[in-house]
């Protein structure tokens, strides 16, 4: 991908307008996780909370306090947790 459908992708996904060098985290209970690419592997972030780009960087970091930093080319696709509904009901549907 590169960095204005990561933007528009990320933009979409409640996070506002992404700056370079700027935090921008996720609301409160939604996580993004990131997947890449690049010969010989594949790698997904899960549980990411905040983004930013670093020219052709982007920067995440997790609930953890974890730093990654990938290649905007690598990144072949974004899932974004939903919000929480807070009427969940326990048992199986």
């Amino acid at each position: 991908m590169n960095r204005a459908q990561l933007t528009l992708l990320l933009e979409k996904g409640d996070l506002g307008s992404i700056s370079e060098g700027e935090w921008q985290e996720l609301p409160e209970g939604r996580h993004l996780t990131v997947h890449v690419s690049h010969p010989g592997g594949a790698l997904a972030m899960s549980h990411t909370r905040a983004v930013f780009f670093e020219g052709e960087q982007l920067v995440g970091r997790n609930e953890r306090g974890e730093l990654f930093v990938v290649a905007t080319a690598d990144v072949f696709c974004f899932s974004l947790s939903p919000e929480k509904s807070g009427n969940r009901q326990a048992g199986f549907r």
